[in-house]
């Protein structure tokens, strides 16, 4: 809307500009009196104004679109940066506190290890209560 503002007067504008040419033309010969001209020149002015505003308007619109585009992408790439953190601090919470001279290769096998120790407990456990169900039965078979 105010691009077809822009244009149309653009186009008044150059209007004018032709008009106020053939004014001074006809003011310089004689046929028209001098106050035409500054009628027209007021006129010209006028268009003028109303173009620079126009323009105007539509630089402001300009601008909010791109410093909101600008806010938009600052957004995006601090929310990348948050998922990058929140990921970083997950995996180091799981991996447990840093010892001086461990590298992240040395914590992950800390953590499989301490994992495995775990299962190996279970299994243990289960079969202590295996050996204890066959020994049952087996006491029980022979009494």
């Amino acid at each position: 809307m105010l691009l077809d503002q822009e244009t149309a007067l653009i186009a008044e504008l150059k209007a004018k500009s032709a008009e106020v040419e053939k004014v001074k033309g006809q003011v310089l010969i004689g046929e028209v009196p001098q106050a035409r001209l500054s009628h027209v020149r007021h006129e010209y002015d006028g268009i003028s104004r109303a173009l620079s505003a126009t323009r105007q308007q539509i630089n402001e619109l300009r601008n909010r679109h791109t410093n909101q585009q600008v806010r938009f992408e600052k957004v995006e790439v601090l929310q990348k940066r948050l998922e990058v953190f929140t990921a970083a601090n997950r995996l180091r919470n799981e991996l447990g506190p840093v010892k001086p001279d461990e590298d992240t290769q040395t914590r992950v096998s800390r953590k499989r290890l301490a994992e495995l120790d775990a299962e190996l407990e279970k299994l243990s456990a289960r079969i202590e209560k295996l050996k204890e169900k066959e020994l049952a039965i087996a006491v029980a078979e022979f009494s």
